[in-house]
């Protein structure tokens, strides 16, 4: 009984808030298995109806917070059911907040689920991090262990520790500068292929090796953000990843620009494009199954989208998004557009 009422004073006292974002759309998708062109791949069209539900709780009692995200969302097609996919994301994290130093740890977790598997995929990323904020400056210091499994294709699967740092620093009133890397080095349930020859100029014969697929990954990020009556964003993210497969070693360079603002009637207008440039070490690409799983890290993109409240804390949302190869006279060049509209309530 005793406990009881202690637990009870100590949930009394403690602090809780919470956030929801709701949203319902429908979209046209020009590539919704999202197929390579130059391939027997027939690429098919349909509508779907897009469900999403972004919850957000924090508890904090003293220098304890807990903060918990939650992202379900589906995507029912019309003519094509077996392309429906379900999405399960969560991020759960424990902060014991100090005046300069703040110990957290916490694991992610995001799945996507359909009929059909070729674009299923599971990650679990448990981690722990040390962040720091002195005046208008925050560092982090992030270490944690991620599991990739590719449903479609176990050779893509693999784990990897992790650590990096993600900084933060404030010019001014309106400017800030983002200086971030990331190491991680990462070993998949596939065997490595080496060099047996050539067929062409162009191409490779290659065999399978008795070692193990290892890649080791370094990701950095610049970006300088400005924030006033306009957002605006620009970052340029190199990535170097060194495998001990052949034609998996690569050097890609991502730009991106992002721009909102309020333009007129009270509608704001948010513009995204991104830009990738690749090269490859050995002058060639194996397979590109891998770059069809997320269409926003692994294309080139452009997306604009159109808001506006129509009462309070209900927007109606209108949205364009063209996605597209680097390699556009590759055999695996793509292509992809999306128009979707549809409403978001916030509370």
């Amino acid at each position: 009984m005793n406990s009881f009422l202690l637990s009870l004073l100590f949930i009394i006292h403690s602090d809780f808030s919470f956030k929801e974002r709701l949203s319902i759309s429908t979209e046209y998708d020009s590539n919704i298995y999202r197929s390579t062109y130059n391939t027997n791949e027939k690429i098919i069209s349909d509508f779907d109806l897009r469900l999403q539900s972004d919850f957000y709780f924090r508890f904090s009692k003293d220098k304890n917070i807990i903060n918990t995200n939650l992202m379900n969302g589906a995507k029912l097609f019309i003519n094509n059911p077996d392309a429906d996919t379900i999405v399960n994301q969560a991020d759960i994290s424990y902060i014991y907040k100090m005046r300069i130093l703040t110990p957290e740890i916490g694991t992610e977790i995001k799945d996507i689920s359909s009929i059909n598997t070729i674009q299923d995929y599971t990650i679990l990323r448990p981690y722990f991090n040390l962040n720091f904020k002195i005046n208008g400056f925050f560092l982090k210091l992030a270490t944690g262990f991620e599991t990739f499994i590719f449903d479609f294709n176990d050779n893509y699967s693999y784990e990897a520790p992790l650590t990096g740092f993600l900084t933060m620093l404030k010019i001014d009133d309106n400017l800030n500068l983002n200086i971030n890397y990331i190491f991680k080095y990462e070993f998949f349930d596939s065997y490595a292929y080496k060099k047996a020859g050539n067929l062409d100029s162009d191409s490779l014969l290659t065999e399978k090796t008795q070692k193990k697929t290892a890649d080791t990954n370094h990701n950095i990020l610049l970006r300088l953000n400005y924030e006033s009556d306009i957002l605006l964003s620009l970052s340029y993210n190199p990535e170097i990843n060194i495998s001990n497969s052949i034609g998996e070693s690569v050097f890609r360079q991502r730009f991106q620009l992002s721009v909102a603002s309020q333009i007129f009637l009270d509608i704001y207008i948010n513009i995204l494009l991104s830009f990738m440039v690749s090269s490859f070490k050995d002058g060639i690409l194996i397979s590109d199954q891998i770059l069809l799983i997320n269409d926003n890290e692994n294309r080139n993109y452009v997306i604009i989208k159109l808001s506006r409240e129509i009462v309070k804390n209900l927007m109606l949302e209108i949205k364009y998004s063209y996605f597209y190869s680097e390699f556009s006279n590759y055999t695996t060049s793509f292509s992809r557009y999306t128009i979707a509209s549809g409403l978001c309530l916030r509370f």
